[in-house]
């Protein structure tokens, strides 16, 4: 599971390094635009060490030449039109549109306030004190929701099957942890954009599971009140 079985840190010049399964590999260079994408590198590197384990070893040198070239199209790519440098993005999705956003920031590109209402700072750092703050700031707005949420689930327990909550239980817990070691990731490295962005992530999963623990738990009590009138 990224973030905990396999990880990267990121370091001062655009480099990281990659934690893995069974390996580390110091500094390796990304051709792609935005912290997020060591994410992403990070579970193509545990195929690769996946792939090692299973007869197809592939050499370090490929694999840091591969990063080093790698292009994705229309996903932060720089190009030039009339006469300017245009930024190409297709996030799609809330997620590419969120990793888009902390990119822009850091990058100083956009400097309007979303959450909150605290003055930009400024200096070489800007960007990334920014982008840092408003992620902290993000963090108490999924732990208020899932607070809320958490407690709505626990009120209507009852209107689910016990075989149903127990699932969602078991769900919950494996959450919960993947929280509580991205938690630990960020408290090491607090500077590390890339466990944040999990941290978030793990938040969006959970209020994400405990919303369709609500919506069922409304569904089948509707459907009871229809039996009843029935």
């Amino acid at each position: 599971q990224g973030g905990i079985d396999f990880k990267t840190r990121g370091k001062s010049g655009g480099s990281f390094d990659y934690l893995g399964l069974e390996h580390h590999l110091p500094g390796l260079i990304l051709n792609l635009r935005g912290r997020h994408q060591y994410g992403n590198a990070a579970v193509a590197l545990a195929v690769v060490e996946l792939l090692s384990q299973n007869g197809f070893p592939v050499p370090e040198a490929a694999i840091r030449e591969g990063l080093a070239t790698s292009r994705w199209p229309g996903r932060l790519e720089l190009v030039a039109y009339a006469g300017r440098t245009v930024l190409l993005d297709g996030a799609h999705n809330p997620d590419g549109a969120a990793a888009l956003a902390v990119v822009l920031l850091a990058s100083g590109i956009v400097v309007g306030l979303r959450l909150g209402r605290q003055d930009m700072p400024m200096g070489p750092d800007a960007g990334e004190k920014y982008t840092l703050a408003k992620l902290d700031e993000a963090e108490r707005y999924y732990q208020q929701a899932i607070k809320s949420l958490s407690e709505a689930f626990a009120a209507e327990k009852g209107a689910l099957a016990p075989q149903v909550v127990e699932l969602f239980d078991r769900n919950l817990s494996v959450i919960d942890a993947t929280i509580q070691a991205c938690r630990r990731a960020v408290l090491e490295e607090p500077d590390d954009l890339e466990a944040r962005n999990y941290l978030l992530a793990a938040y969006t999963q959970k209020v994400t599971l405990l919303d369709s623990a609500l919506d069922l738990q409304t569904r089948d009590r509707d459907a009871a009140g229809r039996k009843k009138i029935l």
